[in-house]
């Protein structure tokens, strides 16, 4: 995840500054991290010593981007249901709604270009970013979508579009 490498410092002093954290465990931590290949805030969440809110909240903070709690503000059913399922599960996120002409999207990982690609390449109008825990966009998903089926919706998936991106060596690649 690119947001947590960014988010990585700030975590990390705060659990650091209310003790809740030791440097002798954080390096423990450390080297769990990357023996198990899996970025040090997810280690850090696996343990307990942070929440996936407020590892949302600190991606929020750190990309300048608002914070939402989709336990206190529910997403409009209609507008979730514009953004295919497969695309939404693969990229963690949801169509939130819309605000002054404005697609409100929330996203777990706001660093991730390929979802700003998927979203711009589908959706032509001026979006705005949200930050959400990534257990509360995917229990929407799983709602939203699951309530559609359950009433008959045939819910079609679609193909990922690919971008075409070019390298610094020239090259160009395929982002999904």
């Amino acid at each position: 995840m690119i947001a947590a490498e960014a988010a990585e410092q700030s975590i990390i002093v705060k659990l650091l500054g209310d003790k809740s954290l030791t440097p002798g465990g954080l390096d423990a931590l450390r080297r769990e991290s990357e023996v198990s290949g899996v970025p040090l805030v997810e280690t850090l969440a696996q343990h307990d010593l942070v929440s996936d809110a407020d590892i949302a909240a600190s991606y929020a903070e750190q990309n300048g981007l608002r914070f939402l709690d989709l336990t206190r503000r529910l997403p409009s059913r209609g507008w979730v249901l514009t953004l295919a399922e497969n695309v939404a599960r693969c990229k963690e996120c949801i169509i939130f709604g819309e605000v002054s002409g404005q697609l409100v999207v929330a996203v777990v990982d706001p660093f991730d270009a390929s979802v700003r690609i998927a979203i711009s390449e589908r959706f032509q109008r001026p979006v705005q970013y949200v930050v959400s825990p990534r257990y509360q966009i995917l229990e929407a998903i799983d709602h939203m979508y699951g309530e559609a089926r359950a009433e008959g919706a045939m819910l079609q998936p679609i193909a990922p579009i690919a971008s075409s991106v070019s390298t610094t060596t020239g090259a160009d690649i395929n982002i999904i």
